[in-house]
């Protein structure tokens, strides 16, 4: 991200708002790829991935606290993940029979404080798969960029 300061220098950092949804993303892999090892088999019930079994940091790594807090802001975090168990043939999204792809939109809640001036949010998505192949992309709102 490319950021200019104001002539005072004093703007602060912006960082990337693409971060969440990828890092959300990404502990789904995680928590996917653990239950492929455990059970052999995919979910598409993000929320079978909310527990230790297949979600820790001791275990693999994984943020099973940035899951289940993305799980309870629905209005934010739409996570979904689709399995297909027989795919016709293999391609750089479906790498491997199952193959799955995890998504997580994220919409970026109005900083108005009336929520009237808000006009169309960004969303911003991040899909990833068992190759951990992570695509982002976002839609422009109708506000100035989001800044974390």
């Amino acid at each position: 991200v490319l950021q200019f300061a104001g002539a005072s220098g004093s703007d602060s950092a912006c960082r990337n708002p693409e971060h969440p949804a990828r890092h959300v993303a990404q502990q789904l892999h995680i928590a996917l790829k653990e239950m492929k090892t455990l059970s052999d088999r995919f979910s598409d019930e993000v929320s079978e991935l909310l527990n230790t079994s297949y979600c820790s940091p001791k275990l693999n790594g994984c943020d099973l606290e940035t899951l289940q807090t993305a799980a309870g802001l629905p209005s934010v975090f739409d996570m979904a993940i689709t399995v297909t168990e027989n795919a016709a043939s293999l391609t750089r999204e479906c790498t491997a029979r199952p193959c799955y792809a995890a998504t997580v939109k994220l919409t970026v809640p109005c900083s108005e404080e009336d929520s009237n001036k808000c006009g169309t949010p960004w969303v911003i998505t991040a899909s990833i798969n068992e190759n951990q192949y992570l695509r982002t992309t976002v839609s422009a709102g109708s506000s100035p960029a989001p800044c974390l």
